[in-house]
């Protein structure tokens, strides 16, 4: 096939059975040209242009004509170009005139998905660090860190929860457990723990001695 190859502005699109089509012109003008171009593009991806603004701003299309035939062979939107933020060699991104957008960091071996959380106006992500064995989920203030053998999760100015081959620690202000049965260390006879005068609780500091739980035992040295 031969022809020229053209750019104009994409007016509009519409997707039928994953088939994306877009009609051409110039958006300043308001004035279309071309209907229903096929857009060609990278196997395996699928991606529907953003329309034009108020201002006649709009996506670009690289088309190839040859009589009445048209194919786009490339589009491009540079409307927030910004929301890449700094590109290395090797590095991806997917991004579109919202908050949401995927990268994939060459140099960390890492995937980012980014969003933000509209109703609290703050960040969220999920940071896959393929360098640094660790992923990072974040939402406001409260994250999760998960390397190969711990996972922390905690709340900025709150609790924090860590999970290694050492442990379990919690830490906070206070900390509450509810559970029918509630057993601290091995104090034998499994789960649910036996109410053994030995291993039970006390109700409170001001009951008597011989008012103990019989839901709440501990294992003693």
């Amino acid at each position: 096939m031969s022809g020229d190859i053209l750019t104009a502005d994409i007016l509009a699109t519409e997707a039928t059975d994953g088939e994306v089509r877009a009609q051409l012109g110039d958006a300043a003008l308001g004035k279309g040209f071309v209907q229903e171009a096929a857009i060609y593009g990278v196997d395996g991806f699928v991606g529907r242009p953003n329309p034009p603004d108020d201002e006649g701003n709009a996506a670009q299309a690289l088309y190839l004509q040859d009589g009445d035939d048209t194919q786009i062979i490339g589009t491009r939107d540079n409307r927030w170009a910004d929301k890449v933020g700094t590109m290395e060699p090797g590095d991806r991104a997917i991004i579109t005139d919202g908050e949401a957008r995927v990268f994939v960091k060459q140099s960390r071996d890492a995937v980012v998905l980014y969003s933000v959380n509209q109703p609290e106006d703050k960040s969220m992500l999920i940071d896959i660090g393929g360098l640094e064995g660790e992923i990072k989920i974040v939402n406001g203030g409260a994250f999760i860190t998960m390397t190969n053998d711990s996972i922390v999760l905690a709340v900025n100015g709150g609790g924090s929860l860590t999970i290694d081959a050492d442990g379990v620690r919690a830490i906070g202000n206070s900390f509450q457990a509810v559970a029918p049965v509630v057993q601290l260390g091995d104090v034998g006879g499994g789960t649910p723990a036996p109410p053994t005068p030995a291993n039970a609780v006390a109700v409170s500091a001001a009951s008597p001695p011989n008012l103990v739980s019989t839901k709440v035992f501990a294992a003693f040295p």
